[in-house]
């Protein structure tokens, strides 16, 4: 229910993909949003990579389906 709050180019155009970095909770940390959801997965991916986050303190949700190679 949080993610939408957070995409501001899906309010303003309707049809954009999103990738959220969540913690262990559930809790919307950060969103990135593309045209192209391998996009909004890249974008989010480089964000996490600069912090040097701990990724097993979280979960990545996406607002599209999650096929193969993004799981991958």
């Amino acid at each position: 229910r949080a993610l939408p709050a957070r995409q501001t180019l899906m309010r303003e155009t309707g049809g954009i993909h999103a990738a959220a970095w969540c913690d262990r909770d559930g809790a919307v940390l950060d969103v990135f949003e593309d045209v192209g959801r391998h996009n909004a997965l890249d974008k989010l991916i480089g964000h996490l990579a600069r912090r040097r986050a701990d990724l097993g303190a979280g979960f990545v949700f996406l607002s599209s389906r999650a096929s193969y190679e993004l799981v991958r």
